[in-house]
């Protein structure tokens, strides 16, 4: 059952993804008067006074800016299993929305039980795509869309992905 929720998520990333091909001009993304922000996968808040969010399951939104203030969904998280005990965690923003920063930051942090970090510190988590640990690997796409696969994240009951981004004003 899992392995088939994971294709039917991968597969309605993809058709996200190319769905946004007419409405984008050019690629890369011209990204003049955009507007830099911080990226957390939506679910529940960390303690203390932060926007900082972790969630459950397999599949969430990634949200630009304080959601207090107002949501803006940018894109999908997902969390794929795969054959080797790992999962794969997808990062797909709609670039109509917003941009990965270049260069990339993207920070994942994996736990068995709920964080319970005040103001977690998104260069400190386990998984930082500027300084891999051994085994962990990502590829970058810029294509229609931006996305970023994480390749052999541990298998968690709660996962937090911050990155940072450039957003349309």
């Amino acid at each position: 059952m899992k392995k088939i929720l994971a294709t039917l998520f991968a597969a309605v990333l993809l058709t996200t993804g190319t769905s946004s091909v007419a409405s984008a001009a050019t690629f890369p993304v011209d990204t003049t008067g955009y507007v830099a922000e911080t990226g957390w996968g939506a679910g529940c808040g960390f303690t203390g006074a932060n926007w900082s969010m972790y969630f459950t399951g397999t599949c969430t939104k990634i949200i630009a800016g304080n959601p207090k203030n107002s949501e803006n969904a940018v894109g999908l998280i997902g969390v794929v299993p795969d054959d080797h005990g790992t999962v794969t965690i997808i990062v797909d923003l709609d670039v109509r929305k917003a941009v990965f920063t270049d260069p990339l930051k993207l920070h994942i942090l994996y736990s068995d039980t709920a964080p319970t970090v005040k103001n977690p510190a998104p260069g400190k988590f386990p998984i930082n795509v500027e300084k891999l640990v051994e085994g962990v690997d990502y590829t970058f796409m810029d294509n229609s869309w931006q996305r970023v696969e994480v390749y052999n994240v541990p298998v968690a009951n709660y996962y937090a992905v911050h990155a940072d981004l450039l957003t349309v004003p």
